[in-house]
């Protein structure tokens, strides 16, 4: 099966998606991962030019692939998404490669640019009659009733691994650790009515 993870920031897929591509390239699925914007604005205590951050945000971006065992790959390298044509036009020679499934942001997130380029495949899909499986990941705001949990215990260690290579993005906000707990809760509260013996999880909502 083939697989598209869209992420408009370099640590996006990581950050919510992790332990399940990593699950997925375990079990033998074609992973793909586009990530759109160079992340040149990155909030950041140390001293660096955008284009700098640029070049960091690669290089820890691709350490993290590695890690996540994930050997598709491509930064389009946008300095943001406001060149909405170009943006639209990555995303739909993306969509015409007939993906099983394709994660992207929620709709419903709170970031912006999560929000847009959601909008944006999702317009695609539907006016390229799209039969992939179209699955939003958590995001800044998390979602609500999800539809799909995906448990990741073998797989949090590789998570949190590859939520560390962004280093210049976990110096003054532990990221990996937020993660760590934030998958804890997931498994939690998998069903308000159940016992579950899953530890750790990523959530998930269909969006087609």
């Amino acid at each position: 099966m083939k697989v598209l993870i869209i992420s408009p920031h370099p640590d996006d897929l990581e950050l919510w998606a992790g332990g399940t591509a990593a699950k997925l390239v375990s079990e033998g699925y074609q992973v793909r991962s586009i990530i759109l914007t160079d992340g040149r604005k990155s909030p950041r205590s140390f001293q660096c030019s955008d284009d700098e951050m640029a070049k960091i945000r690669k290089k820890e971006g691709t350490q993290a692939h590695q890690v996540l065992g994930i050997k598709d790959f491509e930064y389009f390298g946008l300095p943001n998404i406001k060149n909405e044509k170009l943006v639209e036009d990555i995303l739909r020679k993306e969509l015409e490669k007939e993906y099983d499934e394709i994660y992207m942001p929620d709709p419903g997130d709170a970031h912006s640019t999560h929000v847009k380029v959601a909008e944006m495949t999702l317009a695609l899909a539907r006016v390229m009659n799209i039969k992939s499986a179209l699955w939003s990941y958590d995001g800044w705001n998390f979602l609500h009733n999800p539809d799909k949990f995906v448990e990741i215990e073998d797989f949090l260690p590789v998570k949190v691994k590859a939520i560390k290579c962004h280093k210049s993005q976990n110096t003054d906000k532990k990221y990996w650790e937020a993660m760590e707990k934030f998958a804890r809760v997931r498994a939690i509260l998998m069903d308000p009515h159940e016992i579950t013996d899953v530890k750790y999880a990523e959530a998930f909502k269909k969006l087609n």
